[in-house]
């Protein structure tokens, strides 16, 4: 059967705007499987901003493919495995304790600073879900140079990318899934295109951005859990981690429909003009 290069793409712009009012998700997470890791770009507002203050995730794109905030997924529970408890700052600074700390920037009207989250305290698990859960940027986990942890997070939808931010880009962190350990090296970030000042340090610092490709890895399927580590020597990372969704099976199987649709119509206007 011969199909037209002009048949191609208008099934090609017919299925885009499908795409668009059906899944956004979708459309990203095929492009975004394609590399081992990806650059992706970071958008927020306000786009003119004091580091101190609050800045809010309206949508990330890969490829000239758009996520809204509200279609990633997004962490919905903490499990916190290990956190050394550090209280021996030779600073003797209250807001440098435990290994992992909830963080927010300076000025935030929202989120949690909270020191020593303990393993088992429901109290600390909530802080790390308010803070990475949260749209706003400034909301993250902040680690200390000395000590180590692992928190095993939960997402409320199935993903098989991961995006990462990091303040500092100076850092390593670890992810463990699938039976895998998979390290993301400083040298990976990119710039996100923002900066943060939070309650823990005392200056402003850049945040890199990185996108951590599953299948690339030989991770396929869907995954709703990952867990967060860190080693000695892996310098303090301070992060937040969101996940690019998969499309649910509907979806998929609307899409389906919706092409097929299109061919017969297309075929059965060839046979009118033939």
């Amino acid at each position: 059967m011969f199909i037209s290069v002009e048949s191609l793409h208008m099934f090609s712009t017919f299925a885009k705007s499908a795409m668009t009012l059906g899944t956004a998700a979708g459309c990203l997470l095929m492009a975004a499987s394609s590399a081992h890791a990806f650059s992706f770009t970071t958008n927020f507002t306000p786009t003119v901003r004091d580091a101190e203050d609050d800045i809010l995730l309206q949508s990330v794109e890969v490829d000239g493919n758009i996520i809204d905030f509200s279609d990633l997924a997004v962490v919905s529970g903490a499990n916190i495995l290990f956190n050394d408890q550090i209280t021996d700052d030779p600073s003797n600074n209250p807001q440098n304790q435990g290994a992992a700390s909830a963080d927010v920037v300076d000025n935030s009207a929202s989120g949690v600073a909270m020191e020593q989250l303990t393993p088992g305290d429901a109290n600390s698990e909530a802080a790390i879900v308010s803070n990475l859960s949260s749209q706003n940027l400034g909301h993250i986990i902040d680690t200390e140079d000395s000590g180590i942890f692992e928190i095993e997070l939960n997402f409320d939808k199935a993903f098989s990318s991961l995006l990462f931010w990091e303040r500092g880009l100076n850092s390593d962190l670890g992810v463990r899934i699938g039976g895998k350990e998979i390290i993301l090296t400083s040298d990976m970030f990119e710039y996100a295109g923002y900066d943060l000042d939070t309650t823990e340090i005392e200056e402003i610092q850049d945040v890199g951005s990185y996108g951590l490709d599953l299948a690339a890895h030989g991770l396929s399927g869907k995954y709703t859990s990952a867990v967060i580590f860190t080693r000695d020597g892996f310098n303090g990372p301070d992060w937040k981690v969101a996940g690019v969704a998969v499309p649910e099976p509907a979806t998929v199987l609307g899409l389906t429909a919706v092409a097929g649709a299109f061919a017969a119509s297309r075929r059965r206007r060839d046979d009118r003009t033939a």
